[in-house]
């Protein structure tokens, strides 16, 4: 659960020619959303048409994170 003691990260830097992006969350135990994916997919979407990138996303029962490297 998100906390003073468990703040989100966030973290933005451009190394070389590639831009990397990641961030990281503890999820909430008693929030839950049904979800489609839908987001996710219009983003790659999106990526696709205008990047070459990386997304890797691990998504389990107690946190979030994300690495998105795009290529400058």
């Amino acid at each position: 659960m998100l906390s003073s003691s468990n703040p989100a990260k966030i973290s933005i830097q451009i190394r070389e020619n590639t831009l990397v992006f990641y961030t990281y969350n503890l999820k909430r135990k008693a929030v839950q959303f049904d979800s489609h994916g839908i987001g996710i997919e219009n983003v790659k979407s999106r990526l696709n048409t205008y990047y070459q990138y990386e997304l890797v996303i691990d998504n389990d029962e107690f946190e979030y994170k994300l690495m998105l490297k795009i290529n400058l």
